[in-house]
C-alpha cells in the first residue's frame, strides 16, 4: 500500500487529538494540540479538538472518533490510562501502549528496568515521601565525588536550579539526576539566578537552598 493510498483512508476517518487534561502542564498541551489540530485540518483530515477532562470518559464517546493523537501531557494521558480505554473502546491512537507508558510514567521504575536490561543510564538516586533529604545528599556526595561531572560546579548548580524552578519538574518519588543533588550541595543563603528554566519560565526571583528543600514538598 502507497503512502497515497494510507492518506487517503485516513481521510475518511475521523481524528480526535485528545490535549489539556488536568495535569500541570495542561496549558502546553493545550497549544500543541490546537497545532496538530490544525495542522491534520489544513492537510483535509477530519479532525476535532477534545479538551479532556476528568469526565473523558463520555467525552471520547460523544465525540464518535475512529482515531486518536494523544498530545496530553502527564496524567492521564502518558501514564496508560487513556490508552487503556481508547484500548477498550477498539480506537487506534498514536504514542506508545498501555504498559509502556504506565512503565515510563515512574522515572525510577524506568532507571530500574535499564539497569537490569544492561541499557546504559547515568546514576541516580531518589528522594521519596518523607524521606531525610541530607542523608541522601550525604549518600550522593560519597559516590558521586569523584566524579567527572562536577568539574564545572557553577554552571552544573545554575543548570539544575533552573530544572527545579520549575514547578513539577522535580516531585517526591521521582529520580534525581546528580547534577540536581550536587546543587543541593551548595548551602548559600542566597543564589542569583537570571536566566529561564527550560520549559521558558522566568526565574524572577533568587532562590535560596530553602526553597530548593521546598520544592519537594509541591
Amino acid at each position: 500500500m502507497s503512502r497515497s493510498d494510507i492518506v487517503r483512508r485516513l481521510r475518511k476517518r475521523k481524528i480526535g487529538v485528545l490535549m489539556g487534561g488536568w495535569s500541570s502542564e495542561r496549558e502546553i498541551s493545550l497549544l500543541s494540540g490546537q497545532r496538530v489540530l490544525n495542522s491534520l485540518k489544513g492537510q483535509g483530515f477530519q479532525a476535532v479538538g477534545i479538551d479532556i477532562s476528568r469526565n473523558f470518559t463520555e467525552q471520547i464517546k460523544r465525540a464518535k472518533i475512529d482515531l486518536a493523537f494523544v498530545i496530553l501531557h502527564g496524567r492521564p494521558g502518558e501514564d496508560g490510562t487513556v490508552q487503556g480505554y481508547l484500548d477498550l473502546l477498539g480506537i487506534p491512537y498514536t504514542g506508545s501502549g498501555v504498559t509502556a507508558s504506565a512503565i515510563c510514567i515512574d522515572k525510577v521504575i524506568t532507571k530500574m528496568l535499564f539497569e537490569r536490561v544492561g541499557i546504559p543510564t547515568p546514576p541516580y538516586f531518589v528522594i521519596g515521601p518523607g524521606a531525610d533529604v541530607q542523608a541522601v545528599v550525604a549518600e550522593a556526595v560519597e559516590a558521586l565525588a569523584p566524579s567527572k561531572s562536577f568539574t564545572r560546579p557553577q554552571e552544573v548548580r545554575e543548570q539544575a536550579l533552573q530544572i527545579m524552578a520549575c514547578r513539577g519538574a522535580v516531585k517526591a518519588g521521582e529520580a534525581l539526576a546528580p547534577e540536581a543533588i550536587q546543587s543541593l550541595l551548595v548551602q548559600l543563603d542566597e543564589i542569583p539566578v537570571s536566566s529561564h528554566c527550560p520549559h521558558g519560565r522566568p526565574l524572577w526571583r533568587l532562590m535560596s537552598y530553602d526553597d530548593i528543600r521546598q520544592s519537594f514538598r509541591r
